[in-house]
């Protein structure tokens, strides 16, 4: 489908409709996201990997598992569908407002390829009272009116999380390119976009602001310009140090993550302080970069492409799942 979008497509049609339901979501990003999920989930071979430890464990079931999705990226909630399909699950799936038609689009050509999965997912604008377990994900306030709302059942829930860059001031003018990937792919709002630099003292941005502007495009999409241009006015009001991109800024500060066209930078004076910085904020990362090899974190260009394994919170979706599934199991 990809490989031929004409105007007559079904698929292309979706992808519009899309757009003008969320102006963030450019045909570029949508499709930047399914070849995601095509290249890292749908291997025949990654997908037998994946549910290898699990294939005793794994059966038709009639649990039912709610599953409120984001919207803050192209087919953000898909491994979470994935994932309850692979448990046995039936799934109950509230969609975001912001990323409500690519999901039932693909969903239906899965149905089309093999009639077993008709009537194992239900798209809900409600998640009934009839699940056995619960997966959401969105904004921290968002996530705490959900986690009193269904009482004692099981509960994976997700709240916000974004990616930190470690650079050492050896990057090239390659890994500043893949590094931008990281941070502009969807416009930065991804939980996995990488939000803040960690920097040595006295860091010159010249390259990386060179390997930025392959991406000043996006200053022409009218809702990432009206943030930018709001967010500068405010900070020159606010008489803040900044360095402006010309379509987004650069800003000292630790804020996880900060809004909308803000990149943050903090500096760190020796490797311990970074680590120290890693630590205090754990809890709100969900991706770590950096050039070479270095323990838990990914290389510069990988953030915005998460194995079947990479899961969210660093929380086994599958494993949960089959963990809470002793309620009921098809006979």
């Amino acid at each position: 489908m990809l490989s031929d979008l004409s105007p007559v497509d079904s698929l292309s049609g979706t992808i519009e409709q899309s757009f003008a339901l969320n102006p963030l979501f450019t045909a570029e990003m949508q499709k930047q996201s399914i070849h995601a999920i095509i290249e890292m989930f749908l291997d025949r071979k990654y997908l037998e990997e994946w549910v290898s430890p699990f294939r005793d464990s794994v059966t038709e079931r009639d649990n039912i598992a709610g599953i409120i999705m984001a919207g803050n990226i192209p087919l953000v909630g898909f491994h979470d569908m994935l994932a309850g399909l692979a448990a046995g699950y039936r799934l109950e799936i509230k969609l975001s407002n912001k990323d409500k038609l690519l999901l039932p689009f693909f969903f239906n050509h899965l149905c089309k390829i093999d009639k077993f999965w008709e009537g194992r997912v239900q798209f809900v604008s409600e998640i009934s009272e009839d699940i056995d377990v619960l997966i959401a994900t969105g904004s921290d306030e968002a996530i705490n009116a959900i986690g009193g709302r269904y009482g004692k059942i099981p509960k994976l829930l997700r709240g916000t999380r974004s990616g930190i860059a470690l650079l050492n001031g050896s990057e090239n003018k390659h890994d500043l390119n893949l590094l931008a990937d990281d941070i502009f792919l969807y416009f930065g709002l991804g939980c996995r976009s990488v939000s803040t630099l960690l920097v040595p003292e006295q860091y010159s941005f010249k390259l990386f602001l060179e390997a930025s502007e392959r991406y000043a495009g996006m200053g022409s999409n009218p809702d990432f310009n009206a943030a930018y241009k709001y967010n500068r006015a405010l900070l020159k009001m606010r008489r803040e140090n900044f360095i402006d991109g010309n379509f987004f800024l650069l800003r000292e500060g630790n804020e996880l993550p900060p809004p909308l066209s803000i990149v943050n930078f903090v500096y760190y004076s020796t490797p311990e302080k970074a680590d120290y910085f890693f630590e205090k904020n754990d809890g709100n990362i969900q991706v770590k970069l950096c050039i070479g090899e270095k323990s838990g974190f990914k290389s510069f260009g990988k953030g915005q492409f998460p194995s079947l394994t990479d899961y969210a919170d660093n929380i086994n979706t599958v494993e949960f799942l089959l963990k809470n599934c002793y309620i009921r199991i098809k006979n």
